[in-house]
Formats: structure tokens, C-alpha cells, sequence
């Protein structure tokens, strides 16, 4: 896949640009800030199909339109995520110590098999949503991640660290409202007043019987989801309320 060839090329080439900076800030992180620089562009591009996707296709139709009429933007999507998460995102994450998050990881590997299957077998309107509208807020969150991590990296240089502390805290509060009404409200009412229940409507006279157990499959990987999305929104509350100057979520 084109999509797994750019995603390793980038990482590659934006660390080694990194590595020879002489300021300790980037080179120090090559890997790390590489990957940020990469996911950025990624969020980017995915959120933008996603939502030209999904407002204007996405909750058009019948069940059957939306869950079993292939899609060729929906498909190109999924292929897209898939190559980056297998070739770069996974990969990545595994070998660079500050992205090596278990819940993340597997997050990301449950993502590239239900892009597998976007790809391959149901090229559904849903994936713009879960591989596009809800990447809205990763955008400020991997600039808040870079952000935190090159504040951490500033303890040499306390105007620049000050500095940066301002802008990672500012961002973190965007953080928080995206995340709130994409992934807490926005992926969690789609998830149960949709997604489900147009699954349910489908399955009631769904003859084929690989379609049928996807479909049962991607509903319990959607609540999984939707826990999984609930669970990093309460430790964004938690962080919140007690003061803590880092949230600690996914970044795409």
C-alpha cells in the first residue's frame, strides 16, 4: 500500500532531520517527535474525508445503505488507515519508549483489523465517522502531546520552558472540549443510536453469514470503543479536577 510507504518514509526522514538538530529539544526525542509530526498530518487528512464523508453521505438512507452499500471514499479511507497503522503507527509505538502506551497499542491494532475489513469485505459510510469525524480531537492532542514534550525537555532554558508551558496549558483545555464532544458525547451517541441500532435492523434479515458475524463482531468492538473513549474522558476529568498539568489520552 502506497499509505505504508509515505507513513515509513516520513517517520524516517523527519528523524533523521531531527537527529541532526543541534538543539537537545528535538534531537534528544527524534523518534517520538517524528511520529507526533506524521500522526498530525495523518489526523489531518483522515478528519477531513471523514467529515466531507459523513455530513454529506454518512446518515443518508436506509440500515442497509449505510452499513452494506460499499463505499469507494469509505474503502480508500480504510485503506489509508490501515497502511499507516501497520507499517508505521504500530511499529512505531512499539519501538519508541515514550509512545509504548498497552491500552493505546492495542487500541491502534483493533483499529487496523476493522480497517481490514473496510478495506476488504464492508466498505461501510461508518468508517467516516470512526476513522474520520472522531479524529477531530487528536488534532489538538498530538499538538498538546508535542507541546508537553518538549516542555519536559526544557529544563535548560526556563524562558523557552515557560513558554511553552503557557501554550501546552492552553492547548490542553482544547483538548479537553474536543474530547468531550467528539469522543465522550459525539462517539458514544453515534455508537448507541446509530451504529447499533442500524445493526440490529440489519441483522433481522441478513441472509449472508460473513456479513452477520462482522456485524456482531463490530457492535461489540464499538462498545469496546465506546468504554475505551469513556475511560481516557475520565481521566481527563480526574486530571482535571485535581490539578494535574498532563492529560494522558490517545493521540490519534
Amino acid at each position: 500500500m502506497i499509505s505504508s510507504a509515505i507513513g515509513v518514509i516520513l517517520q524516517l526522514l523527519f528523524r533523521g532531520l531531527l537527529l541532526r538538530s543541534k538543539d537537545p529539544v528535538w534531537n534528544q526525542n527524534a523518534g517520538y517527535t517524528a511520529h507526533e509530526v506524521v500522526a498530525l498530518g495523518l489526523m489531518i487528512l483522515v478528519s477531513g474525508i471523514g467529515v466531507v464523508g459523513w455530513y454529506s453521505l454518512g446518515q443518508t438512507g436506509t440500515s442497509a445503505d449505510r452499513l452494506l452499500v460499499a463505499d469507494p471514499k469509505a474503502r480508500w479511507l480504510a485503506t489509508v488507515v490501515l497502511g499507516m497503522f501497520v507499517a508505521w503507527d504500530v511499529p512505531s509505538s512499539l519501538l519508541v519508549a515514550k509512545l509504548r502506551k498497552p491500552d493505546v497499542v492495542i487500541h491502534h491494532i483493533c483499529m487496523a483489523i476493522i480497517a481490514w475489513i473496510g478495506t476488504f469485505i464492508m466498505p461501510m459510510r461508518y468508517l467516516f465517522y470512526y476513522f474520520g469525524v472522531a479524529e477531530l480531537s487528536s488534532i489538538p492532542l498530538v499538538l498538546y502531546s508535542q507541546l508537553n514534550q518538549s516542555y519536559e525537555q526544557c529544563s535548560h532554558d526556563p524562558i523557552r520552558q515557560t513558554r511553552l508551558r503557557k501554550l501546552r496549558d492552553h492547548m490542553g483545555i482544547v483538548v479537553a472540549l474536543s474530547f468531550t464532544w467528539v469522543r465522550a458525547i459525539g462517539f458514544t451517541t453515534v455508537t448507541l443510536r446509530e451504529f447499533i441500532p442500524d445493526c440490529r435492523s440489519v441483522l433481522s434479515s441478513l441472509v449472508d453469514v460473513t456479513q452477520r458475524r462482522i456485524l456482531h463482531g463490530l457492535i461489540g468492538a464499538s462498545l469496546a470503543f465506546t468504554a475505551l473513549q469513556l475511560f481516557w474522558f475520565s481521566q481527563i476529568v480526574r486530571l482535571a479536577l485535581g490539578g494535574s498539568d498532563k492529560v494522558a489520552t490517545s493521540d490519534d
